[in-house]
């Protein structure tokens, strides 16, 4: 694996594949936070320099938050036809 640049370690500043390896997100998960304004950064042209504290800030509050609940079951809908006469024919 490749060593980072000198100085990595002490930019306050990241890009999009740093920010992915540091919280575990996709990028198009990162960018969304970033419109959104939980994620704090600004725009380098095109790319988005994600700042680390802010990823760090948002990791650890979505650490100490409880699991979403899984969504409830939606009830099975029958119908209370009666069968046709042919299903029960009789020989």
């Amino acid at each position: 694996m490749k060593d980072p640049p000198s100085g990595a370690k002490e930019r306050p500043v990241c890009e999009y594949k740093e920010a992915m390896v540091i919280t575990g997100l996709k990028k198009t998960k990162l960018y969304d936070l970033f419109r959104r304004g939980v994620l704090l950064g600004y725009r380098d042209g095109v790319m988005i320099r994600f700042y680390r504290s802010s990823l760090l800030d948002y990791m650890k509050k979505r650490e100490n938050t409880p699991a979403p609940l899984p969504p409830a079951p939606k009830p099975v809908r029958r119908s209370f036809r009666r069968p046709s006469g042919t299903q029960f024919k009789f020989l």
